[in-house]
């Protein structure tokens, strides 16, 4: 693993790329210095290019193929085999652990994953050339699947362009305040037809993704889910209050409840708009937006690795109100981009299903 960097190394204006867990994969905004770097770089461990990287702490064996450029990675947390190649092929081994059984230890807060889970857990060794073969047609379906994504990447920045094209860049500091406009965390409401065997929607954190979307939900059953959760309805705006959740702008519209009732994590802030303010707008304005996002993490409160936004931070927040035209308008295109995105999701899971199928078939 690479040498330990403080949080007070690292910056947000530029140098060396330095990825942690959260950032690991994707495109970071966290930087060391490149002298720093290039001395740690000589006196310590450090990846060579192909070597396969894991993630051994909270997302446990999240694969990457270091590609050689430029970077740091946060110790511990992501870890590299000095992997012998004429027995077995990075690439194929990426896969291997895509598909490995991990031995995790829990720690104190999160799930760990330690050399000798590392060193114990078992893979197949076939032979260099099947080896190729293998992650030939697993580099095939892949590289298909990464292509659709990037459909979907290039119809999330058309939505962008369309919003900035309506309304220009969103501000925090310009508009109406947040209290006349948003109801936060408004009270369940109960209703006599409300039964304890009733089904209800029940959305995890981890179902809330980017740009808007829940990617699954759970059917409950109400009597069991009543209390100890946050409630929700039918088009409330999910918002994540806890990082590393929010770091990552994860907002939702409640959509397609069972019974127009739901339940969710109590790390869940629930808007509620009050004022002629669409929804699609709204959602889209709280979460893709990286000046609305440092705005509210600048006001977290806990400690580090827990922090939330609170309430209070919200009503801070001055709100833009277009005319509902725009809005309406805006809402329009949202849709017919949201039609295209269905059609690419359903060709990536289509592509997904045949990519287990054939790991299935290699490793199982």
């Amino acid at each position: 693993m690479c040498k330990r960097i403080l949080k007070s190394e690292t910056n947000n204006k530029g140098g060396i790329p330095f990825y942690k867990i959260g950032s690991f994969g994707k495109k970071t905004d966290v930087f060391i210095d490149k002298d720093k770097f290039e001395l740690y770089k000589s006196k310590y461990p450090y990846p060579k290019k192909g070597d396969v990287l894991i993630s051994a702490a909270g997302s446990i064996g999240k694969t990457v193929i270091f590609d050689g450029k430029d970077s740091y990675f946060q110790d511990s947390n992501i870890v590299w085999i000095d992997n012998d190649e004429t027995k077995v092929l990075n690439p194929y081994l990426q896969y291997c652990y895509k598909n490995a059984k991990w031995k995790t230890t829990v720690g104190n807060t999160i799930v760990r994953l330690y050399n000798e889970g590392i060193r114990n857990t078992e893979i197949r060794v076939p032979s260099i050339p099947e080896q190729r073969k293998i992650t030939f047609v697993l580099d095939k379906i892949q590289s298909a699947i990464d292509n659709k994504k990037q459909q979907l990447a290039l119809l999330d920045e058309a939505v962008k362009s369309e919003f900035v094209e309506m309304f220009g860049e969103p501000l925090v500091d310009n508009g109406k305040p947040f209290s006349e406009c948003i109801s936060i965390n408004p009270k369940k409401t109960e209703k006599k037809d409300w039964t304890s065997e009733l089904e209800v929607s029940f959305i995890p954190m981890t179902s809330v993704g980017e740009h808007g979307e829940i990617t699954t939900s759970e059917t409950r059953i109400y009597d069991k889910v009543k209390s100890g959760f946050t409630y929700f309805s039918e088009n409330d705006v999910l918002f994540a209050k806890i990082t590393p959740c929010m770091e990552n702008g994860k907002g939702a519209i409640a959509k397609d409840l069972k019974n127009f009732i739901g339940f969710g994590s109590t790390e869940f802030h629930v808007l509620r708009p009050i004022k002629n303010i669409s929804n699609p707008y709204w959602i889209y304005y709280l979460t893709s937006f990286k000046e609305f996002r440092n705005f509210a993490e600048k006001k977290m409160t806990g400690s580090a690795g827990q922090k939330r936004v609170p309430v209070s931070a919200f009503n801070q927040i001055l709100v833009n109100l277009p005319t509902m035209d725009l809005q309406n308008k805006f809402a329009a295109f949202v849709q017919q981009i949201d039609k295209s995105k269905f059609v690419v999701k359903q060709q990536i899971a289509d592509l997904q299903e045949l990519l287990d199928s054939k790991m299935q078939e290699y490793f199982s």
